[in-house]
């Protein structure tokens, strides 16, 4: 008996130790509308980015890769690359950025044509996905 009792103190020092206990929980709801809250601030704050300067080629593939990441946003990911590509068509980043996108996309034949071009550009992009 006395042998199951210091078991079970031990256990339970143990739980506590360990951090198995959370005082205050966060709840699915709560979780949900944080991150809900983060994904909304991270949208607002890169497409301010390319209001700021609209002549940013670089920007605009920067708010692409936003989009492509959220939620799978893949048309306004397409859009914001294009528009880079159209302020400046060297830019690898905004090849890659675009050939990650359409493959994401399942259009993979535009895919390898946007990342062997971004490798072209810059060799250290690579090729394939």
């Amino acid at each position: 008996m006395r042998g199951s009792f210091l078991c079970s103190a031990v256990l339970v020092t143990l739980f506590f130790l360990c951090g198995c206990v959370v005082q205050n929980p966060i709840l699915p709801e709560q979780n949900s509308t944080r991150f809900a809250e983060r994904v909304n601030a991270s949208q607002i704050y890169y497409d301010r980015m390319v209001q700021d300067d609209p002549r940013n080629a670089t920007a605009w593939c920067i708010r692409g890769m936003y989009y492509i990441d959220a939620f799978g946003q893949y048309e306004k990911a397409l859009q914001s690359c294009d528009r880079g590509l159209g302020l400046d068509p060297e830019n690898a980043v905004c090849w890659y950025s675009k050939g990650i996108t359409l493959h994401n996309m399942k259009r993979f034949g535009e895919a390898k044509t946007c990342l062997d071009r971004a490798n072209r550009i810059d060799p250290t992009f690579p090729a394939q996905v």
